[in-house]
């Protein structure tokens, strides 16, 4: 944690916690990314501060996002490519979510998706659990990036 960042990241935190999907781009995240030094860290904490606008990233939703489907690949990133690093693309993939949201039919998606999920759940015993229609997306794209 690089102090020197703290206090603005704090602003950072304080404004994403009232965040809007019309107002977060506006968001100095930056800040948050440099007192982490880490983008995929920084999108972590924005997800608990605020789950229904800030989606968790990392570098195998980014490479699906960007259809690196191979981990070896050149341009596939990791946590600390620049790429990573660069809460710009971080926006994008925000952006991005926020968008399928919008699209007809999502609500369908997101209610077939979710029954899915419980019930996978159910077959390896574990206990249901509800999340938000951001974070449906997020895990819909990890488990497809895993394919």
């Amino acid at each position: 944690m690089d102090f020197a960042h703290l206090a603005n990241a704090v602003t950072a935190l304080s404004l994403a916690r009232d965040a809007t999907p019309e107002n977060f781009p506006e968001i100095p995240i930056d800040d948050l990314r440099r007192c982490l030094h880490s983008g995929v860290g920084a999108s972590k904490v924005l997800h608990f501060t605020n789950p229904d606008i800030f989606p968790i990233w990392d570098a195998k939703v980014e490479g699906f996002r960007l259809h690196c489907e191979n981990p070896g690949h050149p341009h596939m990133p990791n946590p600390s490519h620049p790429h990573m690093q660069n809460m710009a693309n971080y926006l994008c993939y925000a952006t991005a979510i926020h968008a399928i949201k919008a699209e007809n039919g999502f609500t369908n998606f997101y209610q077939n998706f979710t029954a899915s999920f419980a019930a996978r759940l159910g077959r390896i015993n574990v206990p249901n659990y509800e999340f938000s229609e951001v974070r449906a997306i997020e895990v819909a794209a990890f488990e497809l990036a895993q394919v």
